[in-house]
This record gives C-alpha cells, structure tokens and sequence, in this order.
C-alpha cells in the first residue's frame, strides 16, 4: 500500500466535498493569494504582460502573486517559464510581470576543530509576476461549496433557525463568520466545524506532525503527534479498507477530547464522500450527523443529532451553497 500522509488522505476525503485533491503540509495560510478561486490546472498557454502593457481583455480578476527565485545565472527566459508553470498549476491565463531583481546573500560557515572559517557570497535572482483569470474562462467553480448556513432546531416551533453563514475556501476551511443570531456562532465551532475532517486535516499548531505507516491490505494507521515542552499527546487515525480498496470508515480521536472517537463512514462502493459522522464516548455514540446528496454526488444539506435515550434529538442542520461564476 502507497504510504499516505494523513493529511493528503484527509485532504481528499474531507466534507469540502469537491472533485479536486487538495493537500497541505499543515494548517495552511496562503499569503500569495489574492481572492477566494478554485485552483483548477491547465496546460493552455498563458500570456506574459510586462510593465506598462495591458491584456485587450481587461474583464479578469488577480488570483495571486507568484514569487520565482533562481541563482545569477538564471536567465530572463527561464524566470517567466516558470512562472507561467506555476500560473498553470493555478488555472491562471496570463501573469503581469512585477519586480525583477538580484540581490546578495552571504554565508558564513565555521570548523571548531581546524579553527577554519569561510564567507561565501551568493548571488541570486527574484521575480515575482501577478497571476490573472479571463472572466471569460471561468468554469468549473460549480463544483466547490463557497458557503454554509448554519440552523439550530427550535423544539417549540419543531422548525430550524437560522444562526451562522459561514463563508469557507475550497478546501473547506472557515475565512469569515457571521453571526445570524445573537449568542450563537459557539454551536458553529464546537459542533459543526471541529467534527468536520476539514478542520481534523490541519494542524493546529507549528508543533503538530503525522509519523507512522501502516503496511495492513486492509487497514492503514497513522499517529499525530503534539509534542510541547514537556509532553507529548498521540491521536492515532485508523483508516479501514475493504479489499477493492475503497474507503470504508475512518476513526480518529478528537485531538481536543482524546475520550471521544470519530467515525466516517461510507455506505456505498460508489460514494466518494462521507454518509455519516458518529461520535463515540465510551462505548455510547453522543452525536450523529448524516449526510444527504443530490444525484449528482454533490453535497446538499447534513443534519447534526444529539443521541440520548437510544434516540436522535434534532440538534443543527447545514445548507451548502455552491460558488457561481457570477461570484466573481
């Protein structure tokens, strides 16, 4: 069995519920870009305008700054193919070249046994070059959900309130909240998201790390780990396969509340995506959220139930809006 990070494990399987593989090495701040898009690569050729010149087509928008870096030597042709290969990774169509400079960077290394030391001094060469998208072009945004709205059931009028609409990247990660009730974005955080394998999938700290393979036809564990000062917390994911190697279930404990358990689980061989969410404490399962589609596999609403008595007690419902190309 290929051995799989968890995170590029979750970053496919995670209730973004997109046809894209997305994956990051840790909780993930991208300083680059410009605007909330999809990344959807493409092997067309992309325009290079330089200072002073403007595409004819001036209906597009700024995906992001991409920075290149390549030592003295590195020619002026070269810098922009690279660049155009990273604006195709990120499904631009042209790039405004910005800055183009050389600077210096020295250093200075130091033998203690021979009493030797040495400078060095390296030459090196930045260009950096704005990304853009053709209005023209955009497609495919449909199949990314852009937003959430968040219900809370009212036992009273056995109806569901709205609460929250939260705005989310395309990788499922929350980048503005807003309360749509007074006092009630907490039921967002300590329900909907932290259960979410969207938030599971990242780490929260620069101090959390995956190691460990599992090498079972069936099955296939790995540890987090968050090491501080002066210990270390484990939470194992295990992740259970049946023979066509499809996903069957994934358990992992809460990193927040070691004593609870999560389980996905995946009900058909056609399924890509999570039918239920159980969380176990003990041997009790204290909440449930399933899943609904449409016909086309896209995720359209999930509800969120207490389980007490042997009972599912309505709690939270989510409504997932999907992005439109008049989005942007």
């Amino acid at each position: 069995m290929k051995k799989l990070t968890l995170l590029l494990l979750l970053g496919v399987l995670a209730p973004v519920f997109t046809s894209c593989l997305v994956s990051y090495p840790k909780q993930y701040q991208d300083l680059g870009k410009l605007i909330e898009y999809p990344i959807i690569p493409h092997q067309n050729e992309v325009e290079v305008f330089f200072a002073g010149e403007q595409p004819r087509d001036t209906a597009y928008i700024k995906l992001r700054v991409i920075d290149m870096y390549g030592s003295s030597y590195t020619t002026t042709g070269e810098m922009i193919q690279a660049l155009q290969r990273e604006a195709q990774r990120y499904g631009a169509d042209a790039l405004l070249i910005g800055d183009d400079k050389t600077f210096t960077n020295y250093f200075h290394q130091t033998w203690e046994r021979n009493r030797y030391s040495s400078y060095a001094a390296i030459a090196e060469r930045t260009m950096y070059a704005v990304a853009i998208k053709y209005k023209r072009n955009i497609k495919g945004v449909e199949k990314f959900i852009g937003k959430q709205l968040i219900f809370l059931y009212d036992s009273a009028t056995g109806n569901y309130q709205p609460i929250v609409e939260v705005k989310v990247d395309t990788i499922g990660n929350a980048f503005n909240i807003k309360a749509l009730a007074k006092n009630k974005i907490h039921f967002y955080h300590q329900y909907i998201q932290r259960y979410s394998l969207a938030w599971l999938a990242y780490d929260k700290s620069p101090d959390w790390k995956h190691d460990g393979y599992g090498d079972s036809p069936t099955a296939f564990a790995i540890t987090r780990v968050y090491k501080s000062m002066d210990w270390e917390q484990r939470v194992k994911a295990v992740f259970q396969y049946p023979l066509h190697k499809r996903i069957d279930e994934i358990s992992l404990r809460q990193p927040s509340t070691p004593k609870q358990e999560l389980k996905f689980s995946y009900a058909t061989p056609k399924t890509k995506q999570p039918q239920k969410l159980e969380v176990w404490q003990g041997r009790q399962v204290i909440y449930q959220q399933l899943f609904e589609y449409d016909s086309q596999q896209n995720l359209t609403q999930s509800f969120f139930y207490k389980h007490q008595a042997g009972q599912n007690l309505p709690f939270l419902k989510v409504e997932y809006v999907y992005l439109r190309k008049e989005d942007f």
